[in-house]
């Protein structure tokens, strides 16, 4: 017996990948309204997952075998993309596929199937009609035949595709025949015979001007098939972009003898150079291992005194590249000079001391006359070199048996000794330069001893100590007044502090004071404030209240540095915390600057940092907080510390005008303003905070400006932009309607809008204009209010004051300070007669019809958002229709209730009710100049 019911629910896509031949039977008439979120049918799955024949027969009889997924794929697409069989593309064809349905990409089920490797002849067949256009190109200009090549399909393939009329020298995207990609990938030598058959394709340059046999010899094709190239008259001794011949790239990729005597016995020019200079032979000495393809290169004319663009020559790169010793053997046998300088003067010498050379390479340069104590440009000999790469002794031991000089100093006056020195683990070398009579004393251009480097560059502390074993002076001075220790406490590295403990340990005085006046504690702090090493120095008697020249404390350094609280408590003290350096900056004033966290900040002011300091420019601590947009709770610590917010830099400038000016936070400058910051205030330049604003284009701040009803004086509307100054204009326009409004005789703006006759105070264009902007509390139009209150109570009904509220009301809505706001509008319910605490009730705001009783009118987006902007779209409510006594359950009911008035929009009802944000729905713009009227009701809140 059937167990399933009618109504029973499948999975048609598991059924499909699963062959489950049975279920889709079963629900036949179901498959055609099967679609993912690709748009596919079942057809396209199927044909995805490689399903059965009977599987495809049955859905084939459904579903449109040319219906298009979002890809505008068929199912013969797909058919041909997995894995095609002669069986499924049979069918699909049979049942009318069309063989020549374009997808996104403008591909071709033929483009598709030319990617598979194992297609047959007769497959491919399948997928072409007598209308196909063989030669159809995708999105990337490429046609079948492109892809047959790429995808290095049989030849059997390439054969048909051509002798059906794919034209073999049509040029994609790059420039690519289909020959171009054969040559990429190595194709069979057949294709490459049937391609070469046409002259014009053999030579034709791809968007890198490179040849089929440019791409012969980078991607290393057979040697048959690139002789057979050569004798279809490729041109061995074309140059592509680069300036690069077939011939470099074979040295650069393939270094193959046989097709190195290929190209020389084909007529290739032994000494073509590229753009940057290299000969064939100077390339293939780029590469560390090497047959016998230079003495080819030589035999054949290839020039060994050949200098690429930096004067490099073939023995210059051999050393830089570590060759072999035989190699280089055979190069300076042939006459090249083994003292040949380059653009920099360095000799192959220098060049293989650079790269740690092999001692048999090193003794066979000397042997060969290398000068070992040739200098270059920066005086630099081969010493110089090996001390920075190397460790050897022997290497060492070659050098100076060969007569190398550690008296030689460079440009710098830096001896041997002195690069031996920065590198850890020198120690047996520095021993070894002793035996040599090294001078271990010797001192360079800024009179740095060898353990001023030593301490520079953070090496070990074994080589450090025998430094100070031979006699170097623990409190040396260089030419700027510091000793080692003032190195090491500059000094990042991970052995900085086990450094200064050392010194320390070894007596080095800790105060000693450079040209600057520094001390090894400020130069700590200057570098690397660590809580570690500043309190081992605090601890072993750094002194935190000595100044630099330029008046600086230690702790100067340390906040510029943006240091931890805990490590500016150990500098702090009565005479350090408000100090003035050179520029009038404290401490505080650094922290501002370098952007430091809130905690730093609340230790300085605890501390009794000074929040007012002005330097040179009267720039103070809250000025540099708004120029880095400080966050609004370090300004409100700074403000609640007595932070002058009015305090004029040189130029006038406020920090509100800082903060403006650099797209400053909102809060922080709402902050500011209520603070008591001047927005009219004017700078130097005539500018208010509102004109930087503008500037900018800073949207945000140009609105809460205009909330303040911030002057327009210094704004050239002229040159902001137009969205901005539409804004600006905008604002000031509306308040100036809304003020005449107010103003004049309240009857003549009023209209009988309701059935009942009762009065309604409503201007569509003006109200819309004023709640569209969504104006925070605006001085000029609340003071205005205000003065109008009296009037409105004392010369008009009831009815008419409270349509005359509720249009005020809708101005208060969204404000950056919604107590003042509430003020007004309590103020005013007040002198109506009315309870006003719901007001100030959040929950309240829910119940303003039932207090009210007598609204009518036709509300604003305001209002409206003003009720509901708050409520989820599923919450509950109670809301009684008197009219029919039909109660409203949710939001959505409650907004379609509201809904009486036509919409000019090509939304429906539906779409909108079904918004899921019921803020979104307030705000769309599509409720402009529109009226609401509304039944009254009451509106009660669902007690749980």
């Amino acid at each position: 017996m059937n167990q399933n019911k009618p109504n029973e629910e499948i999975d048609f896509w598991e059924a499909v990948e699963k062959n489950n031949i049975i279920q889709l039977k079963k629900h036949k008439k179901q498959l055609i309204l099967q679609k993912n979120n690709s748009n596919q049918t079942l057809l396209h799955f199927a044909c995805i997952k490689r399903a059965k024949i009977e599987i495809l027969k049955l859905l084939i009889k459904k579903i449109n075998v040319n219906a298009k997924d979002l890809f505008n794929k068929t199912a013969l697409h797909y058919a041909c993309e997995k894995k095609p069989t002669k069986p499924i593309l049979t069918l699909l064809v049979k049942q009318g596929a069309n063989v020549n349905a374009e997808d996104n990409e403008r591909h071709l089920p033929l483009h598709i199937i030319c990617t598979r490797k194992r297609i047959t002849d007769k497959e491919l067949a399948l997928v072409i009609s007598p209308e196909t256009n063989i030669n159809a190109q995708d999105k990337d200009h490429k046609t079948p035949l492109h892809y047959a090549c790429e995808y290095k399909l049989r030849w059997e393939i390439v054969d048909q595709l051509i002798k059906r009329g794919a034209k073999i020298d049509l040029p994609d995207v790059s420039v690519r025949l289909p020959l171009h990609f054969c040559c990429q990938n190595g194709s069979d030598l057949q294709i490459i015979d049937i391609l070469t058959k046409t002259p014009e394709a053999i030579n034709a340059k791809d968007a890198l001007g490179r040849s089929p046999l440019h791409l012969a010899s980078i991607y290393g094709m057979s040697y048959e098939a690139t002789k057979l190239l050569i004798e279809r008259g490729a041109v061995v001794n074309a140059k592509d972009a680069a300036k690069k011949t077939a011939l470099h790239y074979e040295c650069e990729f393939g270094n193959r003898k046989n097709v190195i005597e290929l190209f020389l016995e084909k007529g290739a020019v032994p000494n073509p150079k590229d753009g940057n200079g290299m000969t064939p032979l100077i390339i293939l000495f780029e590469k560390r291992e090497l047959s016998d393809t230079p003495r080819i290169l030589i035999e054949n004319g290839a020039d060994l005194f050949a200098q690429d663009q930096n004067s490099l020559n073939c023995l210059h790169h051999a050393c830089r590249n570590k060759i072999q010793p035989q190699i280089l053997n055979m190069i300076i046998e042939k006459g090249i000079d083994v003292n040949s300088p380059d653009a920099l003067g360095k000799t192959p010498l220098h060049h293989i001391c650079e790269t740690y050379p092999e001692p048999e390479a090193l003794k066979l340069l000397i042997q060969k006359g290398a000068n070992v104590n040739s200098q270059d440009a920066h005086l630099q000999t081969p010493l110089h070199y090996l001390c920075l790469s190397s460790s050897s002794r022997e290497l060492f031991t070659i050098l100076l048996d060969s007569g190398a000089d550690l008296s030689l100093a460079d440009s710098k006056k830096e001896t041997p000794l002195h690069y031996s020195c920065k590198k850890s683990g020198s120690k047996p070398i520095l021993e070894l330069f002793l035996t040599y009579q090294g001078d271990i004393y010797s001192t360079d251009q800024d009179n740095k001893t060898l353990l001023h480097v030593a301490c520079e560059y953070g090496i070990d502390i074994d080589t450090m100590d025998f430094l100070i074993l031979q006699g170097i002076s623990i409190d040396a001075r260089d030419k700027k007044n510091q000793t080692p220790l003032h190195y090491a406490c500059q000094h990042n590295g991970d052995l900085s502090f086990k450094t200064i403990q050392f010194l320390f340990e070894r007596g080095a005085k800790i105060n000693t004071q450079d040209l600057d006046g520094k001390t090894p504690l400020h130069c700590v702090c200057e570098q690397n404030p660590n809580f570690e090493i500043v309190s081992f120095l605090i601890q072993n008697n750094a002194d935190i209240n000595i100044k630099t020249n330029e008046n600086k404390f230690p702790l100067h350094f340390a906040c510029e540095k943006s240091a931890h609280a805990n490590v500016l408590n150990l500098l702090t003290n009565a005479e350090t915390m408000n100090a003035l350096d050179s520029n009038h900056q404290t401490p505080l004033t650094y922290a501002c600057i370098a952007r430091a966290e809130l905690d730093v900040f609340q230790f300085l002011v605890q501390k009794g940092a000074d929040v007012n300091t002005k330097n040179f420019y009267h720039h103070s601590p809250l000025h540099f907080l708004c120029l880095n947009r400080a966050s609004i709770e370090i300004v409100q610590l700074f403000i609640k510390s007595g932070a002058n917010v009015e305090q004029k830099d040189h130029y006038l400038r406020s920090p509100l005008h800082f903060a403006c000016k650099n797209n400053g936070d909102q809060k922080v400058i709402n902050f500011l303003i209520q603070s008591g910051a001047n927005i009219h205030s004017k700078d130097y330049y005539n500018k208010t905070p509102l004109c930087y604003a503008a500037e900018n284009v800073d949207f945000d701040i140009v609105r809460l400006l205009l909330s303040y009803d911030s002057t327009l004086y210094g704004l050239d509307f002229d040159s902001l932009d137009p969205k901005i100054s539409k804004l600006i204009q905008t604002h000031y326009s509306v308040i100036a309607d809304f003020q005449n409004l107010l103003s004049s005789n309240l009857q003549t703006n009023i209209t009988c809008k309701c059935k009942n006759g009762i009065i309604s105070l409503h201007s569509h264009i003006l109200h819309c204009r004023f709640c569209d902007l969504s104006l925070p509390n605006n001085e000029l139009v609340f003071e205005t209010i205000k003065s109008k209150l009296d009037l409105v109570c004392n010369q008009h009904s009831i009815e008419e004051a409270t349509d005359f509220f509720m249009f005020v009301y809708s101005g208060f809505v969204d404000l950056y300070n919604p107590e003042k706001g509430v003020k007004a509008v309590s103020q005013f319910v007040n002198q109506l007669g009315f309870d006003s605490s719901w007001i100030n009730r959040k929950k309240g705001r829910k119940n303003l019809l039932k207090d009210l009783n007598l609204f009518r009118s036709s509300c604003s987006i305001q209002f409206y958002r003003s009720m509901f902007g708050s409520l989820s779209k599923n919450q509950r409510f109670d809301v009684v229709d008197d009219s029919t006594g039909k109660s409203l359950k949710t939001l959505t009911e409650l907004v379609q209730f509201f809904y009486l008035d036509q919409i000019s929009s090509d939304l429906s009802n539906q779409t909108l009710y079904e918004l899921a944000d019921v803020k979104d729905i307030f705000q769309l713009n599509m409720f402009s100049n529109l009226s609401y009227q509304l039944e009254e009701f009451h509106f009660f809140n669902k007690k749980k």
